[in-house]
């Protein structure tokens, strides 16, 4: 058998129909020099049943997650990133969620690209609503060319990728690279991929692509009813615990404890990530001065519908780039929880 070009590594989680569509976009690219691998963490057979009656092409693979927990998780997703990459037989691993689609051509633009023996590709991305019906963004990191940055570099790239960096499908990375780390300890973190990264010294060059690969599907993530440990506590911990990352690149990816920020609290709470119980469950035990602590006691409590067109403001004034979280805003409201 020839040895695929590329791995295309998909970790699933009771999502039959949404993977359906993913493996439909993959599977417009017609060639067999690439392979598919789905790690399935259900507990179920849905997933298998849905690729061995409707996708019966050879280079797709399907695999069952070693040691399934029985909710989603970071630590399964995880655990599932790392089991499709160590089952792959090619040189490089896309690293491709569930819920997302190849743009047309995207393959071959990667193909191309790898050739150059880059020791990490990251790709840009086009951010649409969940019906696939809206634009948010039509390409994140925003740039006019491939950038190229060598491993002393660092800086310059993580200004240049930033939050592409927390899409997981925007990561094409050598197996070798890989395989380099101690993956199991960041198992949990939701970012296995970042941390992959960040907790060694590249010894080739990385390169940004310009054209847009994946089309992501914003707002059907597991991720969203756990978003205030992820974002406030997990991420920034993650990127303040590597050695080899400058402070200065650390800053730009996360501040170092952003629970204690007001502004950020506020709008946390503005979109309903954010009230009493998890201000009692992730705040109230730490060790802070106790003007900051009531402070984030009244935020939690503070009625979200005054921070509402505040929120708007504040979104589509300072965060342009990001205005896909309006309609995260909008929806926090439309919806009782």
């Amino acid at each position: 058998m020839i040895k695929p070009l590329l791995s295309i590594c998909i970790p699933t989680f009771n999502r039959p129909k949404i993977l359906a569509y993913t493996l439909r976009s993959i599977l417009e690219y017609k060639k067999s020099n690439i392979e598919i691998i789905v790690v399935d963490g259900s507990d179920n057979e849905e997933t298998k049943l849905l690729i061995k009656n409707c996708f019966k092409q050879k280079n797709i693979f399907y695999f069952k997650q070693i040691d399934i927990f029985s909710q989603p998780s970071n630590h399964g997703f995880d655990r599932a990133c790392n089991q499709a990459v160590e089952m792959s037989k090619s040189e490089y691993c896309w690293l491709l969620t569930d819920d997302d689609l190849i743009v047309k051509g995207s393959i071959e633009n990667i193909l191309d690209n790898i050739k150059y023996k880059y020791d990490l590709i990251v790709t840009s991305s086009i951010i649409k609503d969940n019906k696939m019906s809206k634009t948010y963004v039509k390409a994140r990191p925003n740039i006019r060319k491939n950038i190229v940055f060598k491993p002393n570099q660092m800086h310059k790239f993580i200004k240049t990728v930033t939050d592409q960096l927390t899409f997981v499908g925007s990561i094409i990375i050598k197996k070798e690279v890989w395989m380099k780390v101690e993956r199991e300890k960041y198992f949990g973190t939701g970012f296995v991929h970042v941390g992959v990264i960040f907790d060694q010294i590249l010894t080739n060059n990385i390169l940004v692509m310009k054209d847009p690969v994946t089309i992501i599907r914003f707002g059907v993530g597991h991720w969203q009813e756990r978003a205030f440990k992820i974002w406030m506590i997990d991420w920034p911990e993650l990127i303040w615990s590597f050695k080899f990352l400058a402070f200065k690149s650390k800053r730009i990816l996360s501040k170092k404890e952003p629970w204690k920020n007001i502004k950020a609290l506020l709008f946390m709470r503005s979109i309903n990530n954010y009230n009493y119980n998890i201000f009692n469950k992730y705040i109230s035990k730490k060790p802070i001065n106790l003007f900051l602590k009531i402070l984030s006691l009244l935020i939690s409590i503070f009625p979200r519908f005054i921070l509402f067109l505040p929120s708007c403001i504040y979104i589509i004034t300072y965060m342009p780039q990001n205005k896909y979280l309006l309609s995260t805003l909008i929806e926090s409201y439309r919806i009782k929880k």
